[in-house]
């Protein structure tokens, strides 16, 4: 009698099935992080520990919201009425005609909603599963920055210093991401910061931007503009009883190339696979470039 083993077999069909998942993904135009096979892995199983071992009615999130009616999606159809005796006439009425004829609508409605109450648990799984990750990393790197280096001394901890965009105080390749916020938009020589950037990541490193965008049509463009000088002027005044605060965002909006053309500086200068995702329908976006 031979025993054959199934468990190597059933390992290596799965391995192929979250690679062609893997593969489905890219082709479709996922995140080009999922390149990296291992990278890929990693976030399968958070999301897939978030999906498939959270409780769904012992998390924290919802815990911490005021009230259930915040998220908790109701279906529940309630007839009622403040009038004895027409009123009992008009439920009457609509229980027995209107009803049925919105049955059909009221049982689609529900099933969505359905669906709907399952994303949300899931959602909050995986925000629960993220935050759980980042305070492991979180503790990690504060374990790094205690732990006694062969000098005798502790690690370095984190500092922070205030530089120049267009001259990084660091030295080429030292970083194997930078990030901006609202930065780009307000330099006053854009290729040359997008010079810095790449100088000082290593080989592979990526560049991340979240700025305004200045959008194409001329129309909305106008409409976008007379909306943050308002809104912008408002606040200004009722935070810092200066309604010039926070003018700069719409005068620096006019003179900004928008997102394609910064994509394009970003290849003219030496990065690759370089994507700008649009945001708030186009009036924000999100840049990633990887440094050759």
């Amino acid at each position: 009698m031979t025993t054959i083993g199934t468990r190597a077999l059933m390992d290596d069909i799965e391995r192929d099935v979250r690679n062609r998942l893997r593969r489905h993904i890219l082709k479709r135009g996922g995140a080009p992080e999922y390149e990296d096979e291992a990278l890929f892995e990693r976030v399968r199983a958070v999301l897939g520990r978030a999906i498939d071992e959270r409780n769904a009615d012992a998390l924290l999130l919802p815990e911490l919201l005021d009230s259930d009616v915040e998220w908790e999606l109701q279906t529940h159809l309630r007839l009622t009425t403040h009038r004895p005796v027409v009123g009992r006439v008009i439920l009457l009425v609509k229980r027995r005609l209107l009803l049925p004829m919105t049955r059909w609508l009221f049982e689609y409605s529900q099933e969505n909603f359905r669906r709907q109450q399952r994303i949300n648990a899931v959602l909050f799984a995986c925000i629960e599963d993220l935050a759980i990750e980042n305070a492991r990393l979180r503790a990690s790197a504060v374990g790094a920055d205690q732990r006694v280096g062969p000098d005798g001394h502790a690690g370095s901890p984190l500092h922070f210093l205030v530089g120049d965009m267009l001259a990084l105080p660091f030295a080429a390749a030292s970083f194997d991401i930078v990030t901006t916020g609202y930065g780009l938009r307000n330099v006053p020589d854009l290729p040359q910061a997008i010079e810095e950037i790449r100088r000082v990541l290593a080989p592979g490193g990526r560049a991340v931007s979240l700025d305004f965008n200045r959008p194409a049509s001329a129309w909305i463009r106008s409409a976008y503009l007379a909306y943050l000088t308002v809104v912008g002027a408002t606040l200004g005044w009722v935070l810092h009883r200066d309604p010039d605060t926070y003018r700069y965002i719409p005068a620096s909006i006019r003179h900004y190339p928008g997102a394609a053309a910064v994509a394009r500086m970003f290849e003219d200068r030496g990065f690759s696979r370089v994507r700008h995702y649009r945001v708030l329908g186009g009036l924000m976006a999100i840049h990633h470039a990887t440094r050759d």
